[in-house]
This record gives structure tokens, C-alpha cells and sequence, in this order.
């Protein structure tokens, strides 16, 4: 089978095509097929003879779906966002709203053979009277992920993650700030949080004393994941009800139990770590009990592992062949 892959990330997006288009394409080359990778803005003028399917993410336009159809290739949309709920904050703002982003979206959504995405209600929301919808997870990069089950033991306990600057609302909404606030007098307990500065404000505003390191590249990342005791992930919000469980992947196979909002797809209770409803007592409460109690924290890890090892990619790269065959 012969593919391309249209990833619509520039550099400053960093990862979100990683997850939908680059990690796919190095599974499907690794079973022998061809996989040529380019960037969707590209794709308009490149010549597709003798090509079977077009996976396209995320900025797919009509006049690309125009040029698609002259070549009688099937073509996949993927993408893993509610576009039509961001944040008025959302950098992203001026493609999506100002340009016309959403509109092109939703035309698109009607004009391909299958839209893919990572979550049911994202599928759900963007489904009615659109072309057919699949659920398609993320999987993990099993080069990247599948060296990484032992933390290294040192004093104290490391809590945190790393958040999109779309993350603002999650902190803002979910009662987890007055509740990082409380546990952070403890002197045992260290936040670290990744991500842009900005979306720290509620954790700010309120004197929440946390360390907000530089920038990590996608390879060193999962070194990073592992080194946290707990992992938090916050959600508040309709933008954050359709979220994927990506967050709570991540934190599984690296070993590192969760605690997550009892909203969107967190609710789903995912194997690895623990839900809260979105108020500081049950985020208080769940984060010191982890924290004193290191065999649960053992014993969580290892359930999260065990179920984030059947995402790997490599392992399930006919989920891929059967959708663009």
C-alpha cells in the first residue's frame, strides 16, 4: 500500500502531529509500506498517481480535497480537537476564527471517505451530517516509551505535567489550584509544571509556589514523564469534555500514577491512577493520600503500564492498514 501522510503542524505546534500522523507513518514504513510525509499546506500540489489513500490532518481545505479527488485516492481525516469550542484565548485563534478555519472544517468534515479522531465525543459532536466517523486512539511511540519502567528513588515527591496553552481553563475551573496551594506547604511535596507560562495564572494569582522549566523535546519527554511521582491532569470545562486520554497514556506507561478530573473522557476511569470531582478538598485529599502512600502509588503504576502497553503503535499498525486500505 502506498500513502501519504499530510501532518499540519509548524514547528512552533510542536507535537500534535506526532501523535496522528508521524507515529502512524513510522509504523506502517517498519510493515513495508509506502509512506511518503508531507505538510498539508503542500499536499494541493502534490502529484498522488499510484497512490492508494491520503491520511490528512487537522487544516484539511476543499480545494485540497478538490486536488485529492483527481487522483481517485481514498482520503482520512484526522484530527483530535473540538475547533468550534477553543478558548478565546487559544493562540491558535486567527486560522480557526479570523480566517476561516471553522468554516473550511466543516465542510471538510462532509467531503471525505473517514474522519478519525482519538475521542467518542469529539466523534459524537462533529458527526451528524458529516461523512463517517471512527475512533481511532492515539498510540505510543514504542521506541520512545518502552525503556522506561523504573523511577529513580530520591527524596521527596515530585507532582505535575505537561499542559497545552489551551490548558488555562483546567486550572482555572477544576478547583486544583486552592488545592495545590494547600499541599504545597508541605515541604516533602514539589510541583513542577511544562508548559507556557500563561497558562500557570491560576497557580499564580494565588501564590502557589511551582517550578515552570524550559522547553523539552519530544525525544527527552517520556524521561521527563517518568520522573513524577504523581501526574496531574486537570479538566474543566466543554473544551476539555472532549479531550483524548493522551494525558493519562502518557502517565501509564511511564509508571506514574494520575489523578485526574472526573470529567470528559478522564471519567472513563482509565487503569494507572485516580478521579476527583472538580473541587480543592477531593484534589487535596487525592493528592496527599498518593503521596503518603507509596505502595499505592506502586501498585497504580504497574496497573497503568500494563494497560498503556497495548497502545503501542507498533503493535497495532492494522488499525491503520484496515482504515487506509
Amino acid at each position: 500500500m502506498n500513502v501519504v501522510i499530510a501532518y499540519a503542524d509548524y514547528p512552533q505546534e510542536l507535537a500534535t502531529s506526532r501523535w496522528r500522523c508521524h507515529i502512524p507513518a513510522r509504523a506502517l514504513k517498519a510493515a513495508g509500506h509506502g509512506v511518503a510525509m508531507t505538510h498539508i499546506s503542500k499536499l494541493i500540489t502534490k502529484d498522488l498517481l499510484n497512490v492508494d489513500a491520503v491520511l490528512a490532518e487537522r487544516t484539511l481545505t476543499t480545494s485540497i480535497v478538490e486536488h485529492v479527488r483527481k487522483f481517485n485516492c481514498k482520503l482520512v481525516f484526522t484530527f483530535d480537537d473540538a475547533y468550534t469550542e477553543l478558548p478565546g484565548y487559544a493562540h491558535v485563534m486567527k486560522y480557526w476564527r479570523e480566517m476561516g478555519g471553522v468554516k473550511e472544517f466543516r465542510k471538510v468534515l462532509k467531503l471525505t471517505d473517514l474522519n478519525i479522531t482519538p475521542s467518542h465525543k469529539l466523534n459524537d459532536l462533529y458527526s451528524k451530517g458529516s461523512a463517517p466517523f471512527e475512533y481511532v486512539p492515539n498510540y505510543l511511540d514504542k521506541y520512545r516509551w518502552s525503556k522506561l519502567y523504573t523511577h529513580v528513588a530520591r527524596e521527596g515527591i515530585t507532582i505535575g505535567g505537561g499542559f497545552s496553552a489551551f490548558h488555562r481553563d483546567s486550572f482555572m475551573r477544576s478547583g486544583i489550584a486552592d488545592a495545590l496551594k494547600k499541599v504545597s506547604k508541605r515541604d516533602d511535596i514539589r510541583i513542577v509544571l511544562y508548559g507556557m507560562s500563561a497558562v500557570f495564572q491560576p497557580l499564580k494569582s494565588r501564590g502557589v509556589p511551582f517550578s515552570n522549566p524550559d522547553w523539552v523535546s519530544w525525544p527527552s519527554w517520556p524521561k521527563v514523564m517518568g520522573d513524577f511521582d504523581i501526574a496531574l491532569a486537570p479538566s474543566a470545562g466543554k473544551y476539555d469534555s472532549f479531550r483524548s486520554n493522551l494525558r493519562l497514556l502518557e502517565a501509564g506507561v511511564a509508571g506514574t500514577p494520575y489523578i485526574a478530573s472526573d470529567h470528559g473522557i478522564y471519567a472513563d476511569e482509565f487503569p494507572g491512577g485516580i478521579v476527583v470531582d472538580n473541587n480543592k478538598k477531593a484534589w487535596e485529599n487525592a493528592i496527599l493520600t498518593l503521596a503518603d502512600m507509596k505502595r499505592s502509588r506502586e501498585g497504580l503504576g504497574a496497573d497503568g503500564i500494563e494497560w498503556a502497553s497495548k497502545y503501542f503503535m507498533d503493535d497495532n499498525v492494522e488499525v491503520y492498514e484496515r482504515i487506509l486500505g
